[in-house]
């Protein structure tokens, strides 16, 4: 039988003060042991987020296996060039004797300055063709040894902005849609099967590059930053493998940073209830939203083709303002007493933005593309990853086995007699 003591004062019922104290106690206690949960769960996600990262950037910073570079051929040397755009330019007996010759060779060490990519080389602009986009061609003749083996040619991994890849006039594949209205995504690894009677030939290896028109072309931009592959599976299966383990290392940064903002959001919302800045985290909660997107459009662009480049520059030029407007207010709110002509200004500079920038909405056509800051995001994506692209780079020690294929002619399309009984 349970029996409760009340007091009643002016008429109302009261607990005894020691009961009250009691009550107290106990939820203080229950709410202290819920925050030490929060708290550890949130240092244990943190330390295991720190470890995925830090395994991921080791396996995916390391360069390629000696064996696999051995067992396959890069395509570099002397490349055919030709500024322009024809469909014919593809077919393996189309005269490019009065092409130009570029050298696609890369110097040791060399890497991209964003994800460390190897074997990087200069584009079309430090080749005489400064401030030049569009479309162009690469061509060279390849011999593929005789054997029962299936051949790939892992496409290259750096590209600006789209490309098309031919073998004897036949379309292999590509990155991007290429046409009358471009559209052109991230260069991801890609890998191309040759036919099956490749085996024991020699074709012609063609590659069909477009740029977009953009403002502040870097200095060595344009068509092919990397030479592309030549490796019988399943060699090509695992170098496959290699090119993403690196590409998912060089944004793996931009998924977790973002996931992180979401989760502090998270524990914003959770919390807020107890705070006295009530606005300010609503804001800055905005704020972190809008930084999130941002950041995770890298990883979208790089991994998938979900997002083309124009769509992708349009939104870098565009989610800036609302942000910067996001934190303004935020920390305006962070003051006992927000001042309305600073919640003006930033509503005005938003809207402004905001507006002036819908104006200028992605353009599909290449005779009116729209120039883009992707390069400037670039830019900031490798300073957070710096340490690795700047490591020192072995790579340059494995040279690929030139016993397979034999791509050392000096004119690509009509190499020597000398070399031609040599292959």
């Amino acid at each position: 039988m349970k029996v409760r003591v009340t007091f009643r004062v002016d008429g109302q019922s009261r607990l005894p003060a020691n009961a009250v104290s009691a009550f107290t106690d106990f939820a203080g206690k229950g709410m202290r042991a819920t925050q030490r949960k929060l708290i550890i769960g949130i240092v244990m996600a943190t330390l295991l987020t720190l470890a995925v990262v830090i395994a991921d950037l080791a396996i995916g910073g390391r360069p390629d296996p000696p064996t696999l570079r051995a067992a396959a051929t890069l395509l570099d040397g002397a490349w055919r060039f030709h500024t322009g755009d024809d469909p014919h330019w593809a077919d393996p007996t189309s005269d490019d004797s009065a092409w130009e010759t570029v050298d696609m060779t890369a110097l040791p060490g060399s890497h991209d300055g964003d994800v460390g990519l190897p074997d990087y080389v200069g584009g079309w602009m430090v080749h005489g063709h400064p401030d030049y986009h569009g479309y162009a061609w690469y061509r060279r003749a390849v011999t593929v040894p005789a054997g029962r083996a299936s051949w790939d040619i892992l496409g290259p991994t750096l590209v600006e902005d789209g490309y098309e890849l031919y073998w004897n006039g036949q379309r292999l594949g590509g990155s991007g849609r290429l046409g009358a209205n471009p559209r052109v995504v991230g260069t991801r690894p890609l890998r191309f099967e040759l036919p099956a009677d490749a085996a024991g030939t020699r074709g012609v290896l063609a590659v069909r590059v477009y740029m977009r028109p953009r403002s502040g072309p870097s200095a060595d931009g344009g068509g092919m930053h990397s030479p592309p592959i030549l490796a019988p599976r399943p060699i090509s299966d695992a170098l496959h493998r290699v090119q993403w383990h690196r590409t998912i290392a060089g944004y793996i940064v931009d998924v977790i940073e973002p996931l992180a903002m979401l989760a502090l959001i998270g524990l914003v919302l959770v919390c807020r209830s107890r705070s006295s800045h009530k606005g300010f985290l609503i804001f800055a909660s905005i704020a972190l939203a809008l930084t999130a997107a941002r950041r995770l459009n890298n990883a979208i662009v790089a991994w998938t083709d979900l997002q083309d480049l124009a769509t992708y520059g349009w939104l870098a030029s565009v989610m800036w303002v609302p942000t910067v407007a996001a934190w303004t207010l935020a920390w305006n709110r962070w003051c006992p007493v927000p001042w309305r002509s600073i919640d003006v200004s930033a509503t005005v500079l938003a809207v402004a933005g905001s507006v002036a920038n819908a104006a200028h909405l992605p353009d599909r056509c290449p005779a009116r593309g729209v120039p883009d800051r992707a390069d400037a995001a670039v830019g900031g994506r490798a300073s957070m990853k710096s340490w690795w692209k700047d490591r020192p780079r072995p790579h340059q020690d494995y040279a690929f086995g030139s016993q397979q294929v034999f791509v050392e002619s000096t004119d690509p399309i009509h190499p020597s007699s000398d070399q031609d009984s040599a292959s």
